[in-house]
């Protein structure tokens, strides 16, 4: 059993090459061991079902107000995760998977893609965040960039700019870099390694009766 930040679909224990390669017992007391802490790895997401975001400004561009909409700080002690059209339990919670890799000759569990947000939930790091306006980068009313609602560090009249801070750069055309960087310093989270240690002790029963033969 091993751990790792990225794992390939094609390597899944039901997969007839894979079966054939290490053999149909090794493969079945592999997929049950990697389904409890599969299961157990996905107790380590909060979704959240509602984003409750604020708006505040945070400084000039251009000589009008920036507002910034930002999303309130996760649950302590879980990773928050957002439901999407595709991923109705949370995004980085639908990318979990197991499956057999070659190189550690036995089963591995983690997320199946976007290596840089795996190892910024697993490790921790300094991440450098760059501020993008939406919208094209244009002027709009005050009331739409905030939604109606008043942001923090008081109140604007006429028109303003949207920003968001986002890392790494978004593909959208719609956003627009600025020269404004801020530093974010991410916990080191190890939430698979805390999914592991707290089935560890059901491991063995998923290999019990499963291998046959010589």
């Amino acid at each position: 059993m091993a751990l790792r930040m990225t794992v390939s679909t094609k390597m899944f224990l039901d997969r007839p090459h894979v079966i054939k390669k290490i053999g149909q017992g090794r493969a079945r007391a592999l997929r049950r061991a990697g389904a409890i802490v599969y299961r157990s790895s996905q107790k380590q997401f909060a979704v959240r079902r509602k984003r409750k975001t604020s708006n505040r400004i945070i400084g000039k561009f251009r000589g009008l107000p920036l507002v910034e909409r930002w999303t309130r700080q996760p649950n302590p002690g879980k990773i928050t995760t957002w439901p999407g059209a595709r991923s109705p339990d949370g995004f980085m919670r639908s990318m979990l998977g197991f499956a057999w890799d070659d190189t550690s000759k036995t089963v591995v569990v983690g997320p199946r893609k976007i290596a840089w947000l795996a190892r910024l939930h697993e490790k921790g790091m300094a991440q450098v965040q760059r501020l993008y306006l939406r919208y094209g980068g244009r002027a709009i009313s005050y009331e739409k960039a905030t939604g109606g609602k008043p942001a923090k560090g008081g109140g604007v009249k006429g028109k303003a700019y949207v920003g968001t801070f986002i890392a790494p750069a978004p593909k959208a055309a719609s956003f627009k870099a600025t020269a404004i960087t801020r530093t974010v310093k991410v916990r080191q989270a190890g939430f698979m390694q805390k999914a592991l240690a707290k089935v560890i002790q059901k491991i063995p029963a998923a290999f019990r009766n499963q291998i046959r033969g010589p």
